[in-house]
């Protein structure tokens, strides 16, 4: 099933009548266990102070669960526990990185204040009454997962190179835009292959990549491509 991963009332889009509208934000969506996408959305995190409407700051628990099951899907307990504790342990890990100054996500900012306690409080966590067998799994959930989403941005840093060499070739962009892409491409490529190995990598390794996709793709759109491609610098005449 398609798990959204950041389901939470700031991605959510309701109108005039309080009906949802649209959810936003679908770049982590994968296909998994569906009980995650309630878990995240129960935690502490996204209260912000609203404790006695446990649902994101805004409903009650059982109504969440009627309309879970109403939906046509069986709303399992221990799931939802061990989703919680294990997202429950990625915002205390976000909080770990911030305090030594290693991150500047604006969850972990709030984790510090009076109103979160993001990463650690959960009525759901492992650390409020759960066994230590499920903080053991929350734990190698979470791992398993941050494992994984590795691997996919590997893959797709690898494609992306791939693919801009493609545009070096094509001669569809301009020579700024193409040298740009070499570079940032092979080098997200590298940080990622790092950070699979498990080594610490600097965001600013990154960062070079995102105006050449924001420049690639207004160009595109703002100049259009010829219906008969253009030889490219990198062709053989």
């Amino acid at each position: 099933m398609c798990v959204h991963r950041d389901s939470r009332l700031g991605n959510l889009i309701v109108d005039d009548g309080a009906r949802l509208a649209a959810v936003l934000d679908w770049e982590l969506a994968h296909a998994g266990d569906p009980m995650e996408d309630p878990a995240w959305l129960c935690l502490r995190t996204w209260r912000f102070g609203n404790d006695d409407l446990p649902v994101g700051g805004f409903g009650r628990m059982e109504v969440l669960r009627d309309g879970y099951e109403q939906g046509g899907d069986v709303w399992r307990q221990d799931a939802f526990r061990s989703w919680s504790a294990a997202r429950a342990i990625g915002l205390a890990g976000q909080a770990d990185r911030f305090v030594p100054g290693d991150s500047d996500s604006t969850v972990a900012r709030r984790q510090r204040s009076p109103v979160g306690r993001l990463g650690t409080t959960s009525e759901q966590a492992a650390t409020s009454g759960a066994s230590e067998a499920l903080t053991a799994q929350a734990t190698m959930l979470y791992d398993a997962q941050t494992f994984a989403y590795s691997l996919h941005t590997l893959a797709f840093a690898a494609g992306a190179t791939i693919f801009y060499v493609l545009f070096a070739r094509s001669g569809l962009l301009p020579r700024v835009l193409i040298g740009l892409g070499l570079v940032a491409a092979p080098l997200a490529l590298i940080g990622q292959v790092l950070v699979v190995l498990g080594i610490d990598v600097p965001l600013y390794v990154f960062i070079p990549n995102l105006p050449f996709e924001l420049g690639a793709g207004l160009w595109l759109l703002l100049r259009g491509h010829p219906t008969e491609r253009p030889a490219g610098k990198f062709e053989k005449q």
